[in-house]
């Protein structure tokens, strides 16, 4: 665990300052958690499924813009399944781009797509050459 070793529960007294419920270790002494983080689960608009943040570049992962998508993804999402494409990105604030492949630029942390979209401040909206990427459920 540490590089001094664990040390018997017993010697953590303290309790925490601000969570008198809590113990917080003792003098020399450190209580250590494990924090177990949760990754937001992504609500749809019509079905499709978040495939997360993804590079792009001039050759454009998705080669298709969609102008009158701009900043909305309700509507960017709803004109790329018209369109039948079968993934839709939204980049810098809320470019809308269509395709039916993804990811020849490669993944990238979710973290680096950390603008909201113009038009729905709820959503994320990728940022400069990344998209958030969506599968689309096209009808047949």
């Amino acid at each position: 665990m540490g590089k001094h070793g664990k040390r018997p529960d017993s010697e953590c007294n303290m309790r925490c300052k601000h969570d008198n419920s809590r113990m917080c270790g003792a003098g020399w002494r450190n209580n250590i958690f494990k924090l177990v983080v949760t990754k937001k689960s992504y609500k749809s608009i019509y079905g499709e499924s978040s495939e997360g943040c993804y590079k792009d570049a001039g050759n454009r992962d998705l080669p298709n813009l969609i102008r009158a998508g701009y900043g909305n993804p309700s509507k960017c999402f709803k004109l790329a399944m018209d369109a039948r494409y079968q993934y839709v990105g939204m980049q810098y604030r809320g470019e809308c781009w269509g395709g039916n492949s993804m990811g020849k630029h490669g993944k990238r942390p979710d973290s680096e797509c950390n603008m909201r979209c113009k038009h729905d401040n709820s959503r994320m909206c990728g940022a400069g050459w990344r998209n958030n990427i969506f599968k689309l459920v096209v009808q047949p």
